[in-house]
């Protein structure tokens, strides 16, 4: 198997909304890749900025763009993935970036497990801070965490860090009424299905900016109703799917992915002077259990209060 073979070996699957410029800068890494058997798969969301036309005028190759009529990035993906005609699927979000080698390593991994669709590739993270890179620590090691699914429940590991098999992808959705914990939703599912199996590359250009989904979320307006809404999200996981996996959708695993999420938003609260919320967000953190995997959230929450 190799670049010039068919079937398409790899769709990237990229949903969009509104955020013409950084899609193009998307569109350009994407374009510049090394391996070239691949297509890419635009979902817009109803975009208002002259996306749409934009792609209109660029689809066809490899380029297919596909309207979201429905809403929400899980459904755009959730389209990409119907449509794809690769035999492998990768994500990216459309405010963020690849290197030239991204396809290529998947696709050394890839051979050196003989094209198994039962395998999830993982390449790591680089932050971009506006021009500041700095490499995720997170890194999946099968000795420390045990399993796939132990690392999705614990770390940072968006589906836009992997690759799976079509055939993987398609056994479950991502939840189109979960906001900002889809990823992880998704791939605690997925996981149970295959072999997590982590590159040594950092080829992922992973964007921090003031209007990314995540920082969205901590408006101070809403803040906490947000912040109950993500852990209801964890919640109902637990609720729905708990018994698909018993050994490690503990109650305890649940406190502890929960209290950390209470203490993240308490943070943030903090940091936006809503004292009253961030004193009520780290009640809630405490009430689901105090755990040494929150002692940095604990600390900034104290500086942050002795600074009031």
């Amino acid at each position: 198997m190799n670049e010039n073979e068919f079937p398409i070996l790899f769709s990237i699957i990229i949903p969009t909304k509104d955020r013409l410029n950084l899609l193009q800068q998307c569109l350009n890494s994407v374009s510049a890749q090394k391996y070239l058997n691949f297509e890419v798969i635009v979902v817009d969301d109803n975009s208002i900025d002259g996306t749409w036309e934009w792609l209109y005028k660029r689809s066809g190759d490899r380029f297919i763009v596909l309207k979201n009529k429905f809403g929400g990035r899980s459904n755009g993906r959730n389209i990409g993935k119907e449509f794809a005609n690769g035999e492998f699927i990768c994500f990216i979000d459309d405010d963020d970036y690849v290197s030239t080698n991204f396809l290529s390593d998947f696709y050394e991994g890839l051979k050196i497990y003989d094209f198994r669709n039962n395998i999830i590739l993982r390449t790591h993270f680089v932050y971009d801070r506006d021009g500041v890179f700095s490499d995720s620590k997170s890194s999946y090691d099968a000795n420390k965490y045990g399993s796939g699914v132990n690392f999705a429940l614990y770390e940072f590991c968006s589906s836009c860090s992997v690759c799976l098999s079509k055939n993987l992808s398609v056994k479950e959705d991502f939840p189109i009424d979960v906001d900002n914990w889809e990823d992880s939703h998704f791939l605690l599912r997925i996981l149970a299905y295959g072999d997590l199996i982590q590159l040594p590359s950092y080829n992922y250009f992973y964007r921090i900016h003031d209007k990314m989904g995540s920082k969205l979320v901590m408006d101070k307006n809403i803040l906490i109703e947000n912040c109950i809404k993500h852990v209801g999200y964890m919640d109902n996981f637990f609720l729905l799917y708990g018994g698909r996996n018993p050994q490690i959708f503990t109650l305890d695993a649940k406190n502890k992915i929960t209290s950390e999420k209470f203490a993240e938003y308490a943070v943030n609260a903090m940091g936006l002077k809503e004292y009253k919320q961030a004193i009520k967000l780290i009640l809630k953190s405490f009430n689901r259990g105090i755990y040494l995997r929150n002692l940095k959230h604990y600390g900034m929450f104290v500086i942050n209060f002795f600074k009031f």
